[in-house]
């Protein structure tokens, strides 16, 4: 087993799978038996193997998502990790129905993600918006002004959600808006999708955790798996309950595929 397998669960039970002659008891989109109808076809399909019933069991686990997790969790510096097969939309709509009860507020950035928007009517939390600054030359909008957010804790929200890098790369001055919330104890959370790769190499910002966030939702690549985490239990401990109930209830739960 080469090293990468050894620190990659999910990677390892995947490559395991093909290293030995089995015979797929799934559901039909997983039998992989696409080539016998087109070989090329096969090629593509054929390696999507489920979680459940493929690179692990229901009953008798191997605990290997759940392995993989943890190792995500430690990478990132957090407390708890889930992966989602939906994308950070998926992710976004979980950590937000944490958040509160119908009827609290919480600040969030006029550049959010719609899929921020969407989950935001879905709990019934109420948004405060905090605009960002705007280049006038460009017209791009920049980060959020310190104004803004202490605009925004007056109203007391239960948590600051901010979508950090934009989608045009700008970013906030994120120390002084962590520490502003943080001094009337509310919880950040961050929309980070386009920002997977902050953090590990000393010539590239910071990401969330290592400038004091408590919930960071992040992609390694803007593919369909992407991260949950947090560190700030008091606030968001709700969070493991609520990534299955937005999630397929199909048997695949948060694996290679759904």
């Amino acid at each position: 087993m080469s090293n990468l397998r050894e620190s990659a669960p999910l990677l390892d039970a995947y490559l395991s799978y093909f290293e030995k002659a089995r015979t797929p008891f799934t559901i039909p989109g997983h039998k992989q038996k696409t080539s016998a109808l087109d070989a090329g076809l096969g090629a593509v399909v054929d390696g999507d193997i489920p979680l459940y019933g493929g690179l692990d069991e229901i009953k008798l686990t191997n605990q290997t998502l759940k392995a993989a997790e943890k190792l995500a969790a430690t990478l990132w510096g957090a407390d708890y990790a889930r992966f989602s097969t939906g994308g950070s939309t998926h992710a976004n709509q979980a950590l937000i129905f944490a958040l509160g009860q119908p009827g609290d507020k919480v600040a969030v950035s006029r550049t959010a993600h719609r899929s921020v928007l969407s989950a935001l009517v879905l709990a019934g939390l109420e948004p405060i918006w905090m605009n960002p600054e705007i280049d006038h030359a460009t017209g791009v909008p920049l980060g959020i002004p310190a104004s803004e957010l202490e605009r925004a804790l007056q109203e007391k929200p239960v948590a600051v959600l901010l979508t950090e890098p934009g989608y045009l790369g700008t970013i906030s001055d994120l120390p002084k808006l962590i520490s502003a919330a943080h001094q009337q104890k509310t919880p950040v959370i961050f929309d980070a999708a386009w920002g997977g790769h902050f953090g590990f190499h000393p010539r590239l910002p910071r990401h969330a955790f290592q400038l004091g966030a408590d919930a960071l939702i992040t992609s390694t690549h803007l593919n369909p798996n992407q991260p949950i985490l947090h560190r700030w239990k008091r606030k968001v401990d709700s969070i493991p309950k609520h990534p299955r109930s937005l999630q397929t209830s199909n048997h695949q739960d948060f694996g290679t595929s759904n």
